[in-house]
């Protein structure tokens, strides 16, 4: 019987077991900041967690406030998973 999907290994895996692995994964990771992020902040964040890419490489001496980490943060990841 042909079968879209196969379960590699021993006969006694489980079809679940096949799924486990980086895609499902990452999907479930993609799942995770899709619930939270628009509920916590109202808003998506239209990547500015990035700007820290760009206000890092400025000295304080130029900017002697600038923020410690990103400039913009609307709320941690790490408190709701």
């Amino acid at each position: 019987v042909s079968s879209l999907f196969r379960v590699q290994g021993s006969s006694d895996a489980r079809f679940v077991d096949s799924l486990a692995g980086q895609d499902l994964g990452n999907f479930d990771y993609l799942s995770f900041i899709l619930w939270v992020v628009p509920k916590e902040s109202g808003t998506y964040t239209w990547f500015t967690q990035y700007l820290q890419l760009f206000t890092e490489p400025i000295p304080r001496v130029l900017w002697p406030a600038k923020p410690i980490g990103p400039p913009v943060q609307y709320f941690s990841l790490h408190d709701f998973g």
